[in-house]
């Protein structure tokens, strides 16, 4: 038997596939199969959803795990079609969860206390990660991440100009109240094109002049 979903999530999935469907086992199984009608997941939102509820959703490609306090890595393994996750403030997830969705392209890992370099490492088709406020990622974790075309490191974190020196494919950077990037960090940066350097002091806007791509300031 198909395992029913919360009400409220079910509600959400008729009202975004704009079709009328009565019997709660064909909405399971019409979701399993055409999940793109209903792509992000925000947990917060519906508190009584639980790993049982999404661990066979496999074609899942979008999933928002953020102030997650129930789904576990359980779940996010079985999960190998997710390009998008965000575990901003997750506290459940861990490496062993994100190294099993190797598909993943956006990661968002701002004030994340679980993940570390280890489970990074081998995300390497990321195209856009966010370290804001994240104090565990260090450089080492985000050296074979070379496909990413948006980073934001801003506020509290560990990415040194170090971190920063193989990213040629990089477009937008966010840097915001950012104190440990200087202009030597980007200035290798040849296909940077915006930046947002809110409140950051170590950063000057001559830099720019030496970046041939650069359009503007954020």
């Amino acid at each position: 038997m198909d395992l029913l979903l919360p009400k409220e999530l079910i509600h959400k999935i008729t009202k975004s596939a704009g079709i009328k469907m009565y019997d709660l086992c064909l909405i399971c199984k019409y979701f399993n199969q055409l999940p793109k009608k209903f792509m992000i997941i925000d947990i917060s939102r519906y508190p009584k959803i639980k790993d049982k509820h999404l661990i066979g959703l496999t074609t899942l490609t979008s999933l928002k795990l953020e102030r997650n306090r129930k789904i576990s890595d359980e779940t996010i393994i079985k999960l190998t079609n997710l390009t998008r996750l965000s575990l901003f403030e997750n506290s459940i997830i861990s490496d062993q969860g994100i190294i099993q969705p190797t598909n993943l392209t956006s990661l968002n890992l701002e004030r994340n206390k679980t993940i570390t370099n280890k489970g990074l490492q081998s995300l390497v088709k990321l195209t856009s990660l966010s370290l804001a406020n994240n104090g565990i990622i260090t450089d080492d974790g985000i050296t074979n991440l070379t496909q990413l075309t948006n980073l934001d490191i801003s506020f509290y974190n560990m990415i040194t100009n170090r971190g920063l020196k193989n990213f040629t494919n990089l477009t937008c950077l966010s840097l915001c109240f950012n104190d440990r990037i200087t202009d030597n960090g980007i200035s290798n940066l040849i296909n940077l094109r915006y930046i947002d350097i809110c409140f950051t002091y170590k950063i000057t806007k001559e830099i720019t002049t030496k970046l041939p791509n650069f359009i503007s300031f954020r």
